[in-house]
């Protein structure tokens, strides 16, 4: 038998590289997001927008080391990290009480600095039942 293998990297699921808005105004991260993005306490998020594009939705978001104005502090809870953005989502009249947004993060590089690509999809928020 003439056996010549050859290994298949396969990709890396980033299926659940995501953040989430929930009704309070937070952005939560999934585990795999503040792995890859490298979140901790001591850091802080950047966002910005894309001028150069009107019909780009997107956010675009830079981990800081250091806190500046209008940054976002990184906080965590249990196992997950958040960051409280609900007058950021308000100056960009993002319906994040009624609206789920569900981010879906892309890594790029930009003037030689890493950006996180925050994609938006939004999903109806499930009404509570009332007992």
């Amino acid at each position: 038998m003439n056996l010549k293998l050859r290994t298949i990297n396969a990709p890396i699921d980033d299926s659940n590289y995501k953040a989430t808005t929930h009704s309070t105004g937070k952005i939560g991260f999934t585990k795999v997001a503040a792995k890859n993005m490298e979140l901790n306490e001591n850091k802080y998020l950047e966002f910005a927008t894309n001028e150069g594009d009107q019909g780009d939705k997107s956010l675009y978001v830079f981990v800081r080391n250091e806190n500046k104005d209008g940054f976002l502090k990184i906080k965590k809870a249990g196992s997950y990290y958040h960051i409280n953005a609900r007058k950021l989502l308000e100056k960009l009249q993002i319906d994040y009480e009624s609206k789920r947004i569900i981010f879906d993060i892309t890594e790029l590089s930009y003037e030689n600095e890493t950006v996180y690509k925050f994609n938006g999809r939004e999903k109806e928020r499930e009404k509570k039942s009332e007992e």
